[in-house]
């Protein structure tokens, strides 16, 4: 069930990106309010999180703990990144 969710999440992004281009889909999401990007970057960093602790700890039989930290870690470079390039981007600014 995962692996169908996973896969996908991966053709819809690859679909919606090959369709529109990188650039045009960078653009329409600065010009979503500060707030609306902020929401959004943390939310996909939650999930991230989730969903690594979940693969991790179902797939992989890693102990709960280290499979939090591990998902802690790629939801902070997912969190600092969005937020470095979405939310707080030097151009999107209001």
């Amino acid at each position: 069930m995962y692996e169908l969710f996973l896969c996908g999440l991966i053709v819809v992004q690859k679909k919606f990106i090959n369709h529109h281009g990188w650039r045009t889909w960078q653009r329409h999401l600065v010009r979503w309010p500060r707030g609306l990007r902020f929401i959004a970057v943390g939310g996909c960093a939650a999930a991230v999180h989730y969903m690594v602790v979940l693969l991790c700890v179902e797939y992989f039989q890693i102990a709960v703990l280290l499979a939090n930290v591990v998902a802690f870690l790629l939801a902070f470079c997912v969190s600092f990144s969005g937020h470095a390039y979405f939310t707080f981007h030097p151009t999107a600014f209001n």
